[in-house]
């Protein structure tokens, strides 16, 4: 699935974690739309080197998604449509509160 560049699965009622292979086989997405279905978990780290060319990313309402954003998806925190209605923190994984 190298030439994936859009995977839109949002409203399916999809459970479970983001699979961490996915940051492997999609390095050149540029969007992916997961929002609104019963995933658990956190963002896979490998997820990471997906921010080079992801430009639109939902996650929002998938109330069980905890956690932090990883490293190289840095242009996503503090956005809605990551954050809202999950547990996320919405702050890259170890940086600092101000």
């Amino acid at each position: 699935m190298a030439n994936l560049d859009k995977f839109w699965a949002f409203q399916n009622q999809l459970r479970g974690p983001l699979p961490p292979s996915w940051g492997d086989d999609w390095l050149y997405i540029l969007d992916i739309s997961l929002n609104d279905n019963q995933l658990e978990g956190s963002i896979p780290a490998s997820w990471g080197p997906m921010g080079e060319t992801l430009v639109d990313f939902y996650l929002q309402n998938n109330p069980k998604l905890a956690g932090c954003i990883p490293t190289g998806l840095e242009k996503f925190q503090g956005r809605p449509q990551i954050c809202a209605g999950t547990q996320l923190t919405c702050r890259v994984c170890g940086a600092r509160r101000r």
